[in-house]
């Protein structure tokens, strides 16, 4: 399955070392991901249209590791790309912030195994 990651690095309290074995934990599920770093929610939504704008049929899943903020930026690139023909895949959270409230609320996962599994299988 090859999937959009938007991620931020600096989210909560893990640093740019952890990319790399989250994209393994992905391939482990037989995720393949194609990674966006995104800092900031503007990068966020830029590297969401970016992406679903050239290849929105190249990705069978969405995923987003950040915290509040950067899935806030996801959310807000697919509503506006939402009309009833575009082709957006189905969105997955994998808790990466501090407190991360929507996906708490959402009963997602806070282990990272748990959550992928679940962003994959819904």
């Amino acid at each position: 399955m090859n999937a959009l990651l938007i991620i931020n690095p600096q989210a909560g309290r893990r640093r740019n070392r952890d990319i790399a074995r989250l994209e393994d934990q992905l391939k482990v599920q037989d995720i393949q991901p194609e990674t966006i770093s995104a800092l900031t929610r503007d990068q966020a939504i830029a590297g969401a249209k970016l992406a679903l704008s050239t290849s929105a049929k190249k990705y069978q899943l969405i995923l987003v590791a950040g915290g509040d903020g950067t899935l806030n930026g996801v959310l807000s690139a697919l509503l506006e790309m939402a009309t009833p023909d575009a082709h957006l895949p189905p969105l997955g959270i994998i808790p990466f912030g501090t407190v991360n409230v929507l996906a708490r609320e959402l009963g997602i996962p806070m282990n990272r195994e748990k959550a992928i599994t679940v962003a994959r299988n819904g």
